[in-house]
């Protein structure tokens, strides 16, 4: 979890081991990048878990991302969304090992395992 500290309002992560969030069957897909605006992927996590007046819509956003600049940008934009959302948001973290693209293979199979991104992060 990321949550605010009381007298200073910055953010700080508690971890939780052996916690398992509630997922949604089919969450929203979103690519981060290294040149991502972090304030606006924050509003758009922010906007697809509330609605306007503060009612929950979804439980689940996934995340990938690939590199260092890229994961800092997906925990900032996380942390922004839970200032926007005046919520606490669970994230869990998991990691793809990406596999080497078969130049011999063109079969659909093959792309599709190649296109596999490194780290993919999900909140609630």
């Amino acid at each position: 979890k990321i949550l605010q500290r009381g007298r200073d309002r910055r953010l700080r992560v508690r971890v939780r081991q052996h916690y398992q969030p509630e997922e949604d069957e089919d969450p929203e897909l979103m690519f981060v990048g290294a040149k991502t605006n972090i304030s606006r992927l924050g509003q758009t996590v922010k906007d697809r878990l509330v609605d306007p007046v503060g009612n929950n819509r979804k439980r689940t956003v996934k995340l990938r991302f690939s590199g260092n600049t890229a994961a800092t940008n997906a925990i900032l934009a996380i942390e922004d969304a839970m200032r926007k959302a005046n919520r606490e948001l669970v994230f869990r973290a998991s990691f793809e090992e990406a596999l080497p693209k078969n130049t011999t293979d063109t079969s659909s199979e093959g792309s599709e395992a190649a296109e596999a991104a490194p780290a993919e992060g999900s909140q609630e």
